[in-house]
């Protein structure tokens, strides 16, 4: 299990910022949230992830572990957090280039989803 601290760490050695663990976490929470709701929540096996189906849950409580574990998460996450930190601090054009790279390994990870995990028949999907 990939762990939001270890996640926080790796970014913190990479790009020395002043954001709060805590405003970490809630970003982590919240790009978990997305992720469920965009991808997951709309396939087969979405059950098995409850604490993200959990309706008492809030979007900004820190999970207690990820959702997407290596050899695909510690990119997203990694990359999610730092391009947060870049819009944080102003900096647009790495924010954008971080954007990208978060983005593209997004897209990996979900095409894998969607080859393993049957859709649920009459969901609708965003195009």
């Amino acid at each position: 299990m990939l762990l939001p601290s270890t996640i926080i760490s790796l970014v913190d050695e990479i790009r020395p910022n002043t954001v709060t663990t805590a405003t970490k976490k809630g970003w982590l929470a919240r790009c978990d949230q997305t992720i469920y709701d965009q991808v997951i929540a709309r396939h087969f096996g979405a059950d098995d992830l409850v604490p993200y189906k959990n309706e008492t849950r809030q979007q900004d409580d820190p999970p207690e572990y990820l959702m997407i574990d290596d050899p695909y998460g510690t990119p997203i996450y990694e990359y999610y957090l730092i391009s947060m930190i870049d819009q944080t601090n102003g900096d647009t054009a790495r924010y954008n280039n971080d954007s990208i790279v978060y983005n593209a390994a997004l897209q990996v990870w979900a095409k894998k989803w969607h080859r393993e995990h049957m859709p649920i028949p009459g969901m609708r999907f965003r195009v």
